[in-house]
């Protein structure tokens, strides 16, 4: 059992048995391996029964549970808060990318689109080092970690519609 101070919540991965029940926990329904991808919330399975491909779409909230996916490759957020369960029951959103998305290390793609996600923890983007495509767009982004530098495998970068003043040197890549 994981506690990230951020958010003041557990992530208990031990309560799912495979990757399914994980999706299932969460309070809106997943379609698994859609024929038709675009506008919705749907997931990628592979043959091993392990979500490969994540992309929640314009729901009410990113279950913390979604951390339980270690398997993820991609993982796409678009028009869906950060936000959590305080101890009086009530959600309150959150500014920021949870730590806890350093867990999903074997993460290539990264999209966070019109998201409560201004900040990004400079030590979760570090062990983030499979990214290829990262975009965090129309997220109040205010400031980008310098260990952007330490992604390189990055091959596109989308910081649209953000308010970034500055960038970290990235030209070590």
């Amino acid at each position: 059992m994981l506690y990230t101070e951020t958010t003041s919540q557990f992530l208990d991965c031990s309560k799912f048995k495979r990757d399914l029940d994980v999706t299932r926990s969460f309070s809106f329904v997943v379609q698994m391996n859609p024929l038709i991808k675009a506008n919705k919330t749907y997931a990628i399975m592979n043959s091993n029964s392990q979500i490969e491909e994540l992309n929640i779409f314009h729901e009410l909230q990113l279950p913390i549970d979604v951390f339980c996916l270690v398997s993820l490759h991609t993982l796409q957020v678009n028009g869906t808060p950060f936000v959590h369960k305080n101890e009086f029951g009530n959600y309150v959103k959150l500014t920021g990318v949870s730590p806890l998305i350093s867990r999903l290390n074997k993460l290539t793609i990264l999209s966070l689109v019109n998201t409560t996600a201004s900040y990004i923890p400079e030590h979760a983007l570090a062990v983030l080092t499979n990214l290829t495509k990262l975009q965090v767009e129309d997220c109040d982004l205010y400031q980008i970690p310098s260990s952007l530098s330490l992604l390189t495998k990055l091959e596109e970068l989308n910081l649209a519609h953000n308010h970034l003043d500055s960038m970290p040197d990235v030209t070590s890549n």
